[in-house]
C-alpha cells in the first residue's frame, strides 16, 4: 500500500507536466498541418458553443437551486443549534430555581 500511495502522489505532481508534454505536442502538430489546424478549430469552436450553453442553461440553474436548498438547510440548522441554547438556559435556570426554594 506505501508504494500505491507514493505512486498516487508521484503521479498527481507529474500531472502539470504530462499537461504541458501533451499540449507542446499538440501545438507542434498542428503548426506542421494546417489543414488539421483548421479542422480542429472547427471542433474546438462548435463544442465550446456546445458547453457555454450547457453552462448556462443546466449547470447554472442546478447550481442555483442547490445554493438555495444549502443556505436554507443552514439556516434551519442555526435556527435549531439557536432554540436549543435557549432551552438549555431555560432549563438551567428553573433547575437553579427549584434548588434555591
Amino acid at each position: 500500500m506505501p508504494e500505491l500511495y507514493k505512486s498516487v502522489l508521484q503521479l498527481v505532481a507529474n500531472v502539470e507536466n504530462y499537461y504541458n508534454n501533451f499540449m507542446d505536442y499538440v501545438h507542434n502538430l498542428l503548426e506542421r498541418n494546417p489543414t488539421l489546424e483548421q479542422w480542429a478549430m472547427e471542433r474546438f469552436d462548435i463544442y465550446y458553443e456546445k458547453l457555454e450553453a450547457w453552462f448556462a442553461q443546466d449547470l447554472l440553474p442546478q447550481a442555483t437551486e442547490l445554493m438555495t436548498a444549502i443556505s436554507g438547510g443552514v439556516l434551519v440548522f442555526l435556527g435549531f443549534v439557536g432554540d436549543l441554547l435557549v432551552g438549555i438556559i431555560v432549563s438551567v435556570y428553573f433547575i437553579d430555581a427549584i434548588a434555591s426554594s
